[in-house]
This record gives structure tokens, sequence and C-alpha cells, in this order.
């Protein structure tokens, strides 16, 4: 056995000395490291911390809402349409082109062609026949009514002469009837002091009597005239009526005829005209063109009228929705990767919601059935810079708006859920 090693006895190495040697002329001698000091590396980690809660704190994110939406007139623009079909025959207005109240627009042919000819024009022909035939009778009642007239006034005229001459003939008579009278009164005292014969008294008394009957006669024809006279002169006052109302029929009859020549009108075409004074836009009506009842030929803008974006908002996003938010559009016509976007202001919002059948088409789906509220937001401008000038928004082009609904900051998101299930054990 060997004895154990001294304590101070020097211990071998773990390595060669030239392995080692070959090790440290191959890589180099170790280098040492410098040490950072503890405070630089705490005061590190705590601007990094509050850094981290300044951006959770102060970074901010919104909740947008898209929304389909149209432009349209702050005062309410008027569709165009016909109730029949027909052909476009005239156009008398152009785009753009101001116009007044119950200025003719376009006039649609309605006409229908028969063996004889269209039928409007049969109508026509007929209609003049008749207005001639009416024309005829009038002239005809007219002029029996005046003839009516002039023979009664001529009458009138004949019995107030012969009544001047019979009062005068009446006044004769009742003056000989007075000295005949006294005749008698003088024979009768001459025969009553028989100084005259009774045969002369006779005879004054005959002539008295044929002056009384004489008297009688005369005053029965002055009654006989006079009553002809009435008579002639409510044969005048009849025949006058007469005359009134045989030309209130044929004034009568001629409404009747013109009623029907405007209802043959409407059944052989319809002119359109304005409702009120404003422009016609988006002019799709051409001469020649088949018109179909329903179908937009043309929009009539109020006068003065601006631009507004009708939004149409699900009940999902409308709580959140303020009168004054602001709204971004981006317009369909001109596509907002190259011309940017629009702006606008809501000023209105529909107190209830709007059933899918009453919504402009292309609002919603096809087979959306979902009641949208209605929303009006005022457009910060009226036209849109492209290609180095101003083109103006127009009635009826689509747009999507995004509307922010909330905004919260990265630490309000991360605690959001822990508030709802406390507002929910709460509200259980």
């Amino acid at each position: 056995m060997h004895p154990p090693p001294a304590d101070d006895a020097k211990p071998s190495p773990l390595f060669r000395e030239r392995a080692v040697e070959a090790a440290r002329s191959r890589i180099g001698s170790p280098g040492g490291t410098f040490g950072v000091s503890s405070w630089l590396l705490t005061g590190f980690m705590g601007a990094l911390l509050v850094a981290g809660f300044a951006f959770l704190i102060l970074t901010r994110y919104s909740r947008v809402e898209r929304a389909p939406g149209l432009i349209q007139p702050d005062a309410g623009a008027i569709k165009l349409t016909t109730t029949r079909a027909g052909v476009i025959s005239e156009v008398y207005v152009k785009d753009g082109q101001a116009i007044t109240a119950g200025a003719p627009l376009m006039k649609i042919a309605l006409d229908a062609t028969v063996e004889g000819g269209h039928v409007s024009g049969l109508y026509s022909a007929a209609t003049a026949q008749q207005e001639q035939a009416i024309g005829a009778q009038a002239e005809a009642r007219r002029a029996s009514a005046q003839q009516t007239e002039a023979y009664s006034l001529a009458k009138q005229d004949g019995l107030v002469a012969n009544i001047a001459q019979l009062e005068q003939q009446l006044d004769l008579q009742r003056g000989r009837q007075a000295l005949n009278e006294q005749s008698v009164a003088s024979a009768r005292e001459l025969f009553e002091k028989r100084l005259m014969p009774a045969i002369q008294l006779r005879q004054r008394e005959d002539s008295l009597l044929e002056a009384k009957i004489s008297v009688a006669n005369l005053e029965r024809q002055l009654v006989e005239a006079r009553t002809s006279l009435l008579q002639a002169r409510i044969e005048t006052r009849r025949a006058q009526a007469e005359g009134a109302s045989a030309q209130a029929d044929i004034a009568k009859a001629r409404a009747e005829l013109f009623e029907r020549r405007a209802a043959l009108a409407s059944e052989g075409q319809i002119i359109l005209t304005a409702e009120r004074a404003g422009r016609v836009a988006a002019l799709a009506a051409r001469p020649g063109q088949t018109a179909a009842p329903g179908g937009q030929l043309a929009i009539l803008l109020p006068t003065n009228a601006h631009q507004t974006a009708e939004l149409w908002v699900p009940s999902k996003a409308v709580g959140f929705v303020r009168k004054g938010d602001r709204v971004r559009l981006l317009y369909d016509a001109f596509p907002y990767q190259r011309f940017g976007v629009g702006g606008a202001t809501i000023t209105e919002i529909s107190d209830a919601p709007v059933a899918p059948a009453d919504q402009p088409a292309g609002v919603a789906g096809p087979e959306s059935k979902e009641a949208l509220y209605r929303i009006v937001a005022k457009l910060d401008r009226q036209s849109v810079a492209a290609y180095g000038r101003e083109w103006p928004l127009m009635p009826g082009m689509r747009l999507q708006a995004e509307i922010v609904l909330d905004r919260h900051s990265l630490i309000d998101a991360l605690f959001d859920p822990i508030l709802a299930m406390r507002a929910r054990s709460k509200a259980q």
C-alpha cells in the first residue's frame, strides 16, 4: 500500500500543460468582463415600465361602424315617373336646366293604332264633328230665342199703343156718357113739367144707354189689351230665359266635349310637368325611348338645395350615435384610395327604425330583413376634387360611411372584460 499524500502536496492539474498551452496559443487568453452598475439597470427598467403604463393610458383606439348610404338633397327630390307604359315622343328640358313650377318636361305617347289609323286621331275627328254639331245647334237655338224675343217685344209695342188709344177713347166715351146723363136729367125735368114728349125722353135715355155700353166695351177692351201686354212681357221673359237656358245647355255640352277631348288626349299622351320650381338632374329620358311604369325618367331638385348624406345604421350601433358626431364618407363613384374621403356631421337621427320595404333600393341586401335607422349628415363639401376640377355630388350616389361609435384607451380595453363581468354579477 502506498502511503497517503501529505497535506502540502501539490494537486495534479486536470489537463496536461501541453494541452493547455496549445489551446491558449490557438484561441488566446480569456478576457475579463465589465460589470454594469445596479443603479443604471434599475433606472432603465423603471423607465421602461413607465413608458409601458403611459402607452396603455394615452394610446386610444376607436370602434368604427360602417353603414351604407346615399346622397340626397336636404329639401327632398322629386322622382319623375309615369304610371302608364308608353314611348317618349318629346323631351323639353336638358340635364341641369332650371325650370319653373308647371313647366312641361316631356311628352309620352300612349296612342294605339287600328285599321283606320291612330285611335286618338279617330276620336279627335269624331269630337270635331260633335263640336260642329253643337255649334250649329247653339246658333239655331240662339236665333229662335232672338226671334221669339223680337216678336214679343213688337207685340208689346203694339199693345202699348193700343192701350193708349183705348184709354183715350174711353175718356171720350166717359165724357159723352156724362153729357148724355146731363141731357137725360134735363129731359126728365122737362117731361115732368109736360114740356117734352115721352118719345124724346126715351131717345135721350137710349143715347145714354149706348154711351154706357160703349164705355163698358172700351173698358173690357182695355182690360184685354193690358192682359195681352202682361202675357207678352211674360213671353219675352220666357224667351230670354229659354235663350239663357239654351246657352247654358250649349256651354254644358261644350264642357262635356272638352272634358271628353281632354280624356282622349290623356289616353293618347301624357305631358309630365314640374310640380315645383327647381333644377333637372339625372335626366334619363330620350326621344323614342320606352317609358316603363314606375321607372325613373329624371329627378327634380329644389332650387338652392344642398346635398346631404343619408345613412342607414343597424340597431346594434345606433345607440352610440349622437348629433354632432363626425362621419367619414367613402364615395363609390370616387374611390377613397385615389381621391380620399369626405367628411360630414350628423344632424338628424330617426326615433324609430324603417322597415326593409320602405328603405331605398340598394341600401340593404336583397335578403335583408333588418329594420335600419335613418341618419342624416351635413356634408363638409358639395363636391369632390378630382383631376384638377370639382365634381358635384349628385343625388342617388352610393357611399359607405365610417361612424366612430366610441374611443377607449388600451388600459380600458384590458379592464373591460373584468368590468363587464362585474356588471353581470351585480345584475344577477
